[in-house]
């Protein structure tokens, strides 16, 4: 009766229910509805299938939430969407969260434990509804988001649910509600649902004698690591906790510039930064007493070897916040080691 369908005619053998669907659309044409309105060609919808520079387009558009209808969801926290009123087509990948994915294995697509639930989790409660989209960045072309359901947030939800786990990388892009995320995800490993469903405990792995001391820095080895000399005589390299130093921008495969013309890369001289980091510490530090607090051990990874990550200080001042308060270096998060 509104006009948005036609009924189909030909090989079709008349009957009463195709008759009522005729006498319908008759209906329609009559009263103009729909497709035979007369002014039917001014609803046709001018799709914007890419964003030339999503990056551009998000800090055009900080901090707005689009009325949206999901189109797709692809797994548990990526879904396509037609961004309203401009029905821009964006895929968004759910800001500070990650669920188990599916991958490609040739024709055949393998899912990891609960990515199925997880999809179906999402898909039963966004497809094909109105909702509100924030978009907080982009990665690798996709879109950053937060889902914003009259019922609540999805990402919260997935994560109390035990479907999906924070992402650190993803949540620094996130302008508020990180401890939420963090408490749903809390309350999901204690009561060990699915992902978390083995999940234990991890307890602390420096020993209690070992991890208070004081002692006097010999070498400033870059703008997150220095070597000190112990009471027993020992020296031992040590990193500041959840920091990162200057580095080598990345190309767009991911890797890092390894070379300048027909020159190897300095990382100390070439990196921005880097230099005034370490002469920083370097200044402040050698030759001084310091006082250690070894926080965690992270453990080796990705062929590095492990690391003792301690938070020094020297009198009241602590390093770490004296190198960020200079804006030389990140603060991170490492997930492995929260429970240590």
């Amino acid at each position: 009766m509104e006009g948005l369908l036609e009924v189909k005619r030909g090989g079709i053998k008349p009957n009463d229910d195709q008759g009522k669907l005729i006498d319908m659309e008759e209906a329609a044409k009559a009263a103009e509805k729909g497709k035979w309105a007369k002014d039917a060609s001014e609803h046709v919808r001018n799709i914007h299938w890419s964003i030339e520079n999503p990056k551009h387009f998000v800090d055009a558009n900080s901090g707005k939430e689009f009325d949206a209808i999901i189109e797709h969801v692809r797994d548990g926290c990526t879904v396509r969407a037609f961004l309203l009123p401009d029905f821009y087509h964006v895929t968004v990948m759910m800001t500070g969260i990650k669920t188990p994915m599916f991958k490609r294995d040739g024709p055949t697509e393998i899912a990891e434990p609960f990515a199925e639930e997880a999809r179906f989790f999402t898909e039963s409660r966004l497809l094909q509804r109105e909702v509100k989209i924030r978009l907080d960045g982009v990665s690798n072309a996709n879109f950053l988001g937060t889902i914003i359901h009259p019922a609540g947030s999805i990402s919260q939800l997935l994560l109390r649910e035990g479907f999906a786990r924070c992402v650190d990388w993803s949540m620094s892009a996130l302008p508020s509600g990180h401890d939420v995320y963090r408490s749903a995800e809390r309350l999901a490993k204690q009561m060990k649902k699915r992902i978390w469903k083995d999940y234990e405990p991890s307890t602390p792995s420096v020993a209690i004698d070992n991890k208070e001391y004081t002692g006097k820095v010999t070498e400033v080895i870059n703008a997150d690591a220095l070597v000190v000399k112990s009471p027993d005589g020992k020296s031992k390299k040590l990193f500041l906790s959840s920091l990162r130093p200057p580095r080598l921008a990345a190309r767009e495969d991911g890797s890092q510039e390894q070379s300048t013309g027909n020159r190897r890369t300095r990382p100390l001289y070439d990196v921005p930064y880097m230099f005034e980091a370490r002469e920083f510490m370097r200044k402040k530090l050698i030759g001084k007493k310091v006082n250690i607090c070894v926080d965690y051990i992270k453990p080796p990874s990705d062929g590095y070897p492990e690391k003792t990550c301690a938070t020094v200080t020297i009198g009241t001042i602590n390093v770490a916040e004296a190198l960020i308060s200079k804006g030389t270096v990140l603060f991170v998060l490492f997930l492995n080691v929260q429970q240590q």
